[in-house]
This record gives structure tokens, sequence and C-alpha cells, in this order.
């Protein structure tokens, strides 16, 4: 009797892989993941996938070579107040494993040049600049202090253009304007981490006289309105 015993390479088989939440999104910046559930015998080549349409992936993160858990991609260059879709794939010799789509929304940079032009008694004037991947700006304003969140003090704005009227003020008040921005789906509620702020004081309760000899007459911003007429420049 004979006995033969053929010994031979292991199989490979393609991985297997999931796509796993995108987490530490900030502006630029973002961490798809992906997470390799079966190697096929063979570590494989991680890649996260990811563009701005849903379906379509004109960029790839290559991510190295490793075995099963869960990989970063740790993307950058990303575009402000953008929705990314995203997949994992993973290959090696024997063929390729892909993951579910999944999303997620940079945070929106904040506004800038936040400015008050106080109009009358009752009235202050707001201009900004929309910040980059903004969807809306929303404006807050309290009495003596700055707003210290999207929920302090009082809404003034919540819209999508670079100006606003405040018509509610009353006279001799400081008023204390902060501004945010906006963006559906990303971290934060949608709000932007930075602000723009502002703050101006109305004319004085009574106020009859003319302000002259000032290149924005109508600003008065850390004046004891008691007091106007003692301002250099104020006729």
């Amino acid at each position: 009797d004979h006995s033969f015993e053929e010994w031979g390479e292991p199989l490979v088989s393609a991985p297997a892989v999931t796509t796993e939440s995108a987490i530490s999104i900030e502006e630029t910046t973002a961490n798809p993941r992906g997470d390799v559930t079966n190697t096929g015998g063979e570590n494989p080549t991680r890649y996260i996938d990811y563009g701005t349409s849903s379906g379509s992936y004109p960029w790839n993160k290559n991510c190295g070579v490793g075995g099963t858990g869960v990989y970063n991609s740790n993307l950058t260059g990303l575009s402000p107040g953008t929705k990314y879709y995203f997949r994992a794939r993973a290959v090696n010799s024997a063929g390729t494993g892909t993951g579910s789509e999944l999303s997620f929304t940079t945070k929106p940079n904040p506004p800038t040049n936040l400015s008050c032009s106080v109009i009358s008694q009752t009235q202050i004037n707001l201009t900004w600049s929309k910040g980059s991947g903004a969807e809306k700006t929303l404006i807050r304003r309290k009495v003596g202090s700055y707003p210290t969140s999207v929920t302090d003090g009082d809404q003034v704005y919540f819209d999508t253009g670079t100006s606003y009227n405040d018509t509610t003020c009353s006279c001799g008040t400081n008023y204390f304007y902060r501004a945010w921005s906006y963006k559906t789906g990303a971290p934060n509620s949608g709000y932007s981490d930075a602000t723009s702020d502002d703050n101006a004081t109305t004319l004085p309760c009574g106020w009859t006289g003319k302000i002259s000899g000032v290149t924005n007459p109508a600003k008065i911003m850390g004046v004891d309105v008691a007091n106007i007429a003692k301002v250099k420049g104020v006729a």
C-alpha cells in the first residue's frame, strides 16, 4: 500500500470589511473608519473611499496593510460645512471587500467681522461676513455681557443673509451680540465652534441732540450715555 500526502499553500479569499462611523469631525479634518472582520487568510490593504456625492468616491485614503479590527483614516484637507459620503474597502491578492456607505458633515467656519452701528434709541444695525460652509448665521444678544451659548440670551437673527436691522432695542442700553455659523448635520448641533462678536449702546432715553465730527457717529461703545455730551467731538 502507498499513501500520499499533498501539501499546498493555504487558500486565500477576499477580505470582509464593514464601514464604521466617522469621529473627530472638525472644519477640515475627520476620521472615517473601517473594520476588517475577516482577512481571508492574507492581511489586506485597507482604504477609505470618499466623495461629496452619494455612491461616487473620487478620493481614497490608503490606511496601510493590517489584520482584523478597526482602522483609522484621519482625513485632512476637507472643506468646511460639507457633507461627505464614504465607505471602507479592503484588498488582498484574492479580491476586494467593501463596506456600506455612511456620511458625515464637517463643521462650518465661524462668521467674521460682526459689526454694530447704532441708528437710534431703539435700533442697532448689524453686518457680518458669512462663514465658509455656513448654511445660516445665528445671532443672539444679551445686555451687559456676551451670550455664552447658542441658547443663551435672546435670538436676534437666524437666516442666510449678511445684515440685519435690530429694531427691538431699548434706549440707553448696552447690547452684546454674538454670531455663530450653522450647517445642517454638522457636529455641535450644527453650530460653529468659534464666534464673531461686537457690542454697542443705543442712544440715551430722551436724546434729541446731534452728533458730529465722528466717522461713525451713531456707534457709541463703552460710553456712559448719561454723560454723552462730554465725549470729544459730540455736539
